[in-house]
């Protein structure tokens, strides 16, 4: 489903991030730097106030993952939660690890079948560059293996669709966007995708949370 990176080097997008009914606004750096072997480092930085949510993802440059994390942290409170995923072959390891107690668990990835014979998943840290490399064209669809682990371990059929293009302003400026929404159970997120060579989310709306580009280097 991932075609090819978009994304020609390194490089840096800050995003303004708001909750829907929480009051203030944080700040969200999303960094693409190239892994060896022959893969990518996609790490998410987001702040507001004392709390923190961070995220990196290993992938192979088509954005099979390796391994990814995520770290919630309340400076206030002096607390920190780490959730980890490691990928081997057809098997995912899962790690919570709150400070008082480590939590482990696998999951078992799917496999190939007469009309799937090579399945997709996707790690839940790359979304924010996965729908930046999906075929960008009125009416594509298609669907994939969402990989997540919050404390509650999961892998999702997910269901992708590209549903034409709209001008979209953001504090970076005014583009013409792609449309692309993810549906899984009862979620749906949508994604505003510059149509140019980059293919960079200008705007992304993520169950209550919305990122809005602000600078691009």
């Amino acid at each position: 489903m991932f075609v090819a990176a978009p994304w020609t080097g390194d490089e840096t997008l800050t995003y303004r991030v708001t909750d829907r009914g929480v009051e203030g606004e944080g700040r969200c750096t999303l960094t693409t730097r190239e892994a060896e072997p022959q893969g990518f480092e996609l790490a998410r930085t987001c702040t507001k106030d004392e709390f923190g949510d961070s995220g990196k993802a290993i992938v192979d440059e088509r954005l099979d993952p390796r391994s990814s994390e995520r770290i919630l942290t309340d400076a206030k409170k002096g607390k920190r939660v780490a959730h980890t995923v490691v990928y081997d072959t057809l098997t995912s390891h899962f790690t919570t690890d709150d400070g008082d107690e480590v939590r482990e668990t696998d999951r078992t990835l799917p496999k190939a079948t007469n009309s799937g014979p090579q399945p997709a998943w996707y790690d839940d840290e790359s979304i924010l560059w996965m729908v930046r490399g999906v075929e960008l064209r009125d009416g594509y669809s298609a669907a994939y293996h969402h990989v997540i682990n919050a404390g509650q371990p999961r892998i999702l059929v997910v269901e992708l669709a590209v549903s034409g293009r709209e001008r979209v302003t953001v504090p970076a400026g005014s583009f013409d966007a792609w449309v692309i929404r993810v549906q899984r159970s009862n979620s749906s997120y949508l994604f505003w995708v510059d149509a140019g060579a980059a293919h960079v989310v200008l705007r992304a709306r993520i169950e209550d949370v919305t990122y809005e580009l602000v600078t691009q280097e």
